[in-house]
């Protein structure tokens, strides 16, 4: 039977291409039509969505998908320089954490709520997908994956340093094993932590304490002044012990994949946080064994507070010329079998359980990554708020940590300055 249906579908596959005719799209459209697809991400993911644009454009010859891809470091600057001067691409990656700002600039993405007719949305977790892409009812875009914040091990020299290569940390653990990884040299840290990655740290150890997102959905702090301080003075005793890789170092690459940093790249450090949907990529550009684990959890923890997200989200602009063509190509993105073989686990495991099934019987997903994701989706804090989201906020809260890395401001200083700088912040929300 399943030989049949296959033979089928290249039946009329096939008798599609000779309707459709040299020019002609595979519904037998021949307007030229070209679209534009921003993204960011590392070489693995460049490169499999090059391949998917090209098998595209292979099926509709009157289609011309132009790519605009890169690094996340000025991605959404750029993106919102876009949306407001009318000059975005048709389809657009964005982030969860920028739903609420982007859903703040009006309807500037086609409500993927209207397009349960024309992108099949059955395989999607949309109870998932509503809770991450949604500003209240408005439903900015669909997930490219499920991922997860967690860490990255260096296999070797956690062993060289006597450290157990295990799945559970304790934020304690952290402090004790810093010792070890350092005895091994002065370049050699236990844990590398991008600068963007404290605030990782702030709002995780602070739910984990709390419960609370960082900021209530009234505006008031999801947590005490003296919560704050104690987050602050871990952060500064792991940079004196040595057990995170001092600033001064990682400022460099703030923003950079890990797959272009130095430090890690040449075994410097024993850990890494990282998202799993860039797991493959920072695999690719590695020469020694990796494996992952769940990012640290206290045993008192309140709330397990762990980050489980989308990858990324995809969109339309709602101001694009070809709306009805970026539609169909995320159709195609998401559901054709072609494209998820081509994409694979690019940007995390996949997101539709179509996706999930086919990979899975194809060998074709990566174990690490799914293991990355199923470590943490147990001990997922929940999703954030607006508030919690804000980048003003992340930015105050950033430029603290690094205070107290660099040793201008204590704990105890930072926590009250930080406070103060973000009720300003939110009496303007």
């Amino acid at each position: 039977m399943r030989k049949l249906l296959l033979l089928s579908v290249i039946v009329l596959s096939a008798g599609l291409v000779f309707a459709g005719g040299q020019g002609e799209s595979a519904d037998g459209s021949s307007d030229q039509v070209n679209l534009r697809f921003s993204w960011w991400g590392g070489d693995t993911r460049h490169k499999a969505t090059l391949a998917a644009i090209e098998a595209y454009e292979a099926k509709n010859p009157n289609v011309k998908i132009e790519a605009e891809y890169g690094g996340f470091d000025s991605y959404y600057q750029k993106l919102v320089t876009q949306l407001a001067g009318g000059t975005a691409a048709d389809v657009v990656q964005i982030d969860y954490k920028w739903v609420h700002d982007l859903a703040a600039q009006g309807e500037v993405f086609v409500d993927m709520n209207t397009l349960t007719d024309k992108i099949d949305m059955s395989g999607f977790d949309m109870k998932f997908t509503r809770a991450y892409g949604a500003h209240g009812d408005y439903l900015l875009g669909l997930p490219t994956g499920l991922n997860a914040f967690g860490l990255t091990l260096n296999s070797p020299l956690l062993k060289d340093a006597g450290i157990p290569v295990k799945e559970s940390w304790t934020w304690q653990d952290i402090l004790d094993y810093g010792g070890k990884v350092r005895a091994l040299g002065e370049d050699k840290y236990l844990m590398g932590l991008q600068p963007q990655h404290f605030w990782y740290v702030i709002k995780i150890q602070l739910k984990q304490k709390t419960g609370n997102n960082f900021i209530k959905d009234d505006l008031s702090f999801g947590f005490e002044k003296q919560d704050l301080v104690e987050v602050l003075e871990y952060i500064d005793g792991a940079f004196e012990s040595g057990a995170f890789a001092p600033l001064e170092e990682t400022v460099l690459y703030d923003g950079k994949g890990w797959d272009q940093i130095p430090n890690w790249l040449n075994g410097s450090y024993g850990m890494i946080s990282s998202w799993a949907s860039v797991y493959t990529t920072v695999k690719n550009a590695t020469t020694f064994d990796m494996t992952v684990a769940r990012f640290p959890i206290p045993e008192d923890a309140v709330n397990p507070g762990l980050q489980t997200t989308p990858s990324q989200l995809l969109a339309v602009n709602s101001r694009s010329a070809n709306k009805e063509e970026a539609i169909k190509f995320i159709d195609w993105f998401f559901n054709s079998e072609e494209a998820i073989n081509i994409l694979k686990d690019c940007r995390g495991v996949p997101p539709t359980s179509r996706a999930r099934d086919i990979l899975a019987a194809a060998d074709e997903l990566d174990t690490d990554v799914v293991t990355a994701v199923n470590l943490a989706l147990p001990y997922s804090g929940g999703p954030e708020n607006g508030p919690s989201l804000n980048k003003e906020i992340e930015t105050i809260v950033k430029d603290y940590v690094q205070q107290v890395g660099y040793k201008v401001l204590t704990p105890e200083e930072a926590a009250t300055q930080m406070m103060e700088d973000l009720e300003k912040v939110l009496s303007q929300l």
